[in-house]
């Protein structure tokens, strides 16, 4: 590190203020990124261009705010980096922790092994080369929620602690993944972060249909009284409530919000008065 902080030329003032930010982060951002990168020399190479870039910041009278978490997002942009480069996944959780939100676990373990044979390198090709071209069309932080959560495994809780963002936009961007690039998305973002959210999982006979009947057309101005939508939306873009529209949907969205551990099947005691016992 000495090398970025002689390259940068910085003041006596910046020199001290990027010691003390050194010392402070530097072994939990080489925590961070080792966890993430099997070589040690690819992680060194990584921790130090992070901390070169810091010092370019500082160089140039770039002030960065919240300097802790700007060290971690461009480490985790070098790191998706050296992930394209070389077609490798970093390292990441390798077993369940209840503390991740969605248990996918590492990349590595989803796609076909290299030493299965051509044809499984070649569909591991493919399969990398599809991702990196879904991930290029994401916006930056819509990219950087995906990565370190889907692919590094990481927590929404440790993302919010740190990046600085809270955990409700962060799940917000990865809920309404396919709606972050359009122009209604900030306002609605905006909307679905502004307050506490109640998310709730319902098992029963027809569920799906059931609930989105409750809930009414998606537009409060068309939904019918009676309906939740009806009763208390007069908004399109404005997502008063959601409900998950399938079987597909609803696997995709309840790990966003609940670990296997949090969802409980029982049978009401009023069950018997609720359907027949033919219907299933």
């Amino acid at each position: 590190m000495d090398e970025a902080l002689r390259a940068g030329r910085m003041s006596v003032d910046q020199e001290q203020e990027f010691s003390a930010v050194f010392r402070r982060e530097r072994g939990r951002l080489r925590n961070f990124i080792r966890k993430r990168v099997a070589n040690e020399g690819d992680a060194e190479d990584i921790l130090q261009e992070v901390f070169s870039e810091l010092v370019e910041s500082y160089r140039l009278m770039r002030p960065v705010e919240q300097v802790g978490a700007w060290l971690f997002r461009v480490a985790r942009n070098r790191i998706t980096d050296l992930f394209r480069k070389t077609r490798t996944q970093p390292r990441g959780i390798d077993v369940a922790d209840p503390d991740t939100d969605d248990g996918l676990g590492v990349l590595e373990e989803l796609l076909p092994s290299p030493a299965a044979g051509p044809e499984a390198a070649y569909a591991r090709s493919v399969l990398l080369d599809e991702l990196e071209a879904a991930l290029e069309e994401l916006p930056a932080a819509q990219r950087e929620a995906f990565v370190a959560h889907a692919l590094e495994g990481r927590s929404f809780k440790q993302l919010a602690a740190e990046t600085g963002v809270s955990v409700n936009t962060l799940l917000s961007r990865k809920h309404y993944a396919e709606h972050v690039s359009k122009p209604f998305y900030p306002a609605l973002e905006k909307f679905i972060t502004g307050g506490p959210v109640v998310a709730m999982v319902v098992e029963g006979l027809e569920a799906i249909r059931v609930v989105r009947e409750m809930l009414g057309p998606t537009s409060g101005l068309k939904a019918p009284a009676g309906t939740i939508r009806g009763d208390f939306s007069s908004s399109r873009q404005m997502n008063l409530v959601h409900a998950s529209d399938g079987l597909e949907a609803a696997q995709r969205e309840i790990p966003l919000y609940f670990t296997e551990v949090e969802l409980c099947s029982y049978v009401p005691t009023f069950a018997q008065w609720l359907k027949a016992p033919d219907e299933q």
